[in-house]
């Protein structure tokens, strides 16, 4: 006579619920949320940073415009006529899942003379990058 074995119910009831356990632990021990946050003037304005070593001198200042953007400020000093480009910024950045890690910042000042149309020197000072 054959006979069959039926399992007890409780006792797939404690596996299912230990597999859906180690599951869940499995998924929250191996996920890491990394926010990425956006570029955020805190300062001045943004221009272009990375392409102030494309500087040279000679430079036309159409030229400089076209590397860098619009100066924040411009004035006249004698026969040189000066730009200032000024910025103190949180850069874009990816915390990579650690919260409590310090957002990076920078500060960058770039003055520049300028005679006759031309880039004559410029004064670059950065502060972070």
């Amino acid at each position: 006579m054959l006979t069959s074995r039926r399992p007890k119910q409780g006792s797939f009831r404690a596996a299912a619920s230990a597999a859906l356990a180690a599951v869940l632990l499995l998924v929250d021990c191996a996920c890491v949320v990394a926010t990425t946050y956006v570029h955020r003037t805190l300062e001045g304005q943004p221009f272009a940073v990375e392409r102030l070593t494309e500087l040279h001198p000679g430079l036309a200042a159409q030229d400089v415009t076209t590397l860098l953007g619009q100066p924040l400020m411009r004035r006249q000093d004698g026969d040189r006529i000066v730009w200032r480009y000024f910025e103190h910024a949180y850069p874009k950045w990816c915390d990579g899942g650690n919260r409590h890690q310090a957002r990076p910042e920078y500060r960058v000042e770039a003055v520049l003379f300028f005679r006759e149309g031309r880039l004559e020197r410029c004064e670059i000072a950065r502060n972070g990058i």
